[in-house]
């Protein structure tokens, strides 16, 4: 092709890629990106799982010790029996009262005129029956067993342990009773600073008070009419006799010129 020929398209493909150029004043100018430093975090490690703790017990939960020997009330035969046999022990061995426990009280029939004690081989012996206690004490955890009848009559057997006869535990007497007698020997004992052992129960009955004076009324008091069930206690000590007034709650002192028992009693 000549250059006259070549000429035309030149300026054609010149032509076209002036069109398609940007002018001057539209270049878009694309910015640069700017790089920024990666910052590292520490990755908190997951925290184990927390042990779930056993369910401990609580107060209510842990068994209290009961005492094997409940308190009691104690006939007034036995009370009396239980002191004198408690001086020929103490006599006996040189100790004091306070050293000695008083273990076991049983009601007895012996069988044989030794109380029971198999120490007098009699012919015949063993054809009776003494109504009487069994009383054993405790010194040192060593035992010292009585026989009695139930009058003034005592035996110190030998052996303890031995038991020629029926006897009954005078444990399974009113809990109620017996809770409160304990009360009011104490109350006492400490009045008189005297141990329980040296207090007697005399007499314990029950009573219904018909207000909360419990038959004690207090002069210059009032008082709330009410039927109140409970015991009268009388104890004895150094040859004298208190009396208590109770319902199941309270054990209070009653003075014998402020003492009203209930007609219907």
């Amino acid at each position: 092709m000549s250059l006259t020929g070549l000429l035309p398209v030149m300026l054609a493909a010149i032509s076209l890629f002036s069109a398609c150029a940007p002018a001057a004043g539209d270049v878009t100018t694309v910015p640069t990106p700017t790089l920024l430093r990666a910052v590292l975090t520490d990755t908190p490690i997951p925290a184990p799982p927390t042990a779930t703790s056993p369910v401990l017990p609580g107060p209510a939960d842990i068994p209290t010790s009961q005492p094997d020997n409940p308190a009691v009330v104690i006939p007034a035969a036995a009370q009396r029996l239980i002191s004198r046999t408690l001086d020929d022990l103490t006599q006996e061995l040189g100790i004091s009262r306070d050293t000695v426990q008083l273990h076991l009280v049983e009601a007895a029939d012996w069988a044989t005129v030794d109380l029971g004690c198999g120490e007098i081989a009699i012919p015949g012996s063993t054809d009776v029956t003494i109504p009487g206690y069994r009383i054993v004490f405790l010194v040192e955890n060593t035992p010292y067993e009585y026989h009695t009848d139930t009058d003034s009559t005592f035996r110190r057997c030998e052996q303890a342990g031995t038991v020629l006869g029926e006897t009954q535990s005078l444990l399974d007497i009113d809990p109620v009773a017996s809770e409160l007698v304990l009360l009011a020997q104490r109350r006492l004992g400490t009045a008189l600073d005297l141990p329980t052992l040296r207090i007697d129960v005399t007499d314990v009955e029950p009573f219904t008070w018909s207000d909360t004076s419990l038959g004690c009324p207090q002069p210059g008091e009032t008082y709330t009419p009410l039927v109140v069930d409970g015991y009268r206690i009388v104890l004895t000590a150094r040859d004298q006799d208190y009396i208590f007034h109770t319902d199941f709650d309270r054990v209070i002192p009653c003075a014998p010129d402020n003492e009203r028992l209930p007609d219907n009693q």
